[in-house]
């Protein structure tokens, strides 16, 4: 899955095509907003659904800890945001599994140390815990 920036009216956004078929997880994405799951737009373009993953208020995990050295408690605090959002999901009936883990999709709200916000497609399949956690 591939991910271009876009900005308009001064918001950013990451796009995506998504390539499934409309269903109850995109909408329940749209219409709500889980916690700690990044706010999305569904657009249609061409005959497609795009994804638009509102990421204006958020900066990217990876840049803004290139150089800082996690201690422990910084690892509790980075899983417990992954209990919050799998909780949340839980609420909406929406599976984990769909959760995308790479680090250079994971996002820290401004201003915060370690809240973390992440993506979220259905269909996805991602289950990238591993790969975070490295």
């Amino acid at each position: 899955m591939e991910f271009s920036s876009v900005v308009e009216c001064g918001r950013t956004y990451l796009k995506t095509e998504y390539p499934g078929e409309d269903d109850y997880r995109l909408k329940m994405l749209a219409i709500n907003n889980p916690l700690n799951i990044v706010p999305i737009q569904l657009r249609m373009e061409e005959g497609k659904t795009h994804i638009y993953f509102n990421i204006t208020d958020v900066q990217g995990m990876m840049i803004t800890d290139a150089v800082y050295r996690y201690k422990r408690s910084d690892y509790e605090e980075i899983f417990d945001s992954i209990e919050k959002v799998c909780a949340s999901l839980e609420e909406y009936l929406l599976p984990f599994e769909d959760l995308i883990l790479r680090p250079e999709n994971v996002f820290k709200k401004k201003g915060s140390r370690h809240d973390l916000v992440f993506l979220y497609m259905p269909g996805s399949g991602e289950n990238g815990v591993r790969e975070f956690v490295e």
